[in-house]
Order: structure tokens, then sequence, then C-alpha cells
């Protein structure tokens, strides 16, 4: 099995698809996403983007993404950047 790994995308969606240019050249089975994937400022178009691959994903939570769960948990996006509120409706 070829695992890629990704670290610290922090919602840079251009970036993500150019790795993932490079991932899919790689003929991988799998890609594990080591934490900080969903931050801004594009969040939700990389949540997309990461569950729409034709491969296996692992989501490793970093503290960005808990940080969402926390905020999503209390209804509240308060204290979080502009676009959070995706995550907490």
């Amino acid at each position: 099995m070829r695992v890629a790994a990704l670290y610290d995308i922090h919602g840079n969606l251009p970036a993500l698809e150019a790795a993932l240019t490079e991932v899919a050249a790689l003929n991988t089975d799998a890609l594990v996403i080591g934490g900080d994937a969903l931050s801004m400022p594009f969040p939700s178009e990389t949540s997309a983007l990461l569950w729409a691959l034709e491969l296996l994903v692992y989501l490793i939570q970093g503290n960005g993404e808990a940080d969402i769960l926390r905020h999503a948990e209390a209804g509240s996006a308060q204290g979080m950047t502009p676009r959070a509120d995706e995550f907490t409706a």
C-alpha cells in the first residue's frame, strides 16, 4: 500500500490542489492528513475536496479541528474567524 501524507493545509485550497496533483501522480492508495487542514481561508472547500477523493483519507485531528469542533458543540463561532460559522450552523 502506498500512502501519502500532507500536514498543515490550513485551508489553503490552491496549495492543496497542487499537492493532490503530485499525490495522484504517485498512484497512492491512501492519504494521511496530519491535522490543521480546515482552518481559513477555505475551510468548507478544503473539507469537500478531501472527502471527494477516491482514495482512503485518514484525518488526524489537529488543534484547528479541535477548535472548530469545540465551537460547533457550543453552537457559536464567537472568537473564531468570520467563515467559521459554516461549521457551527
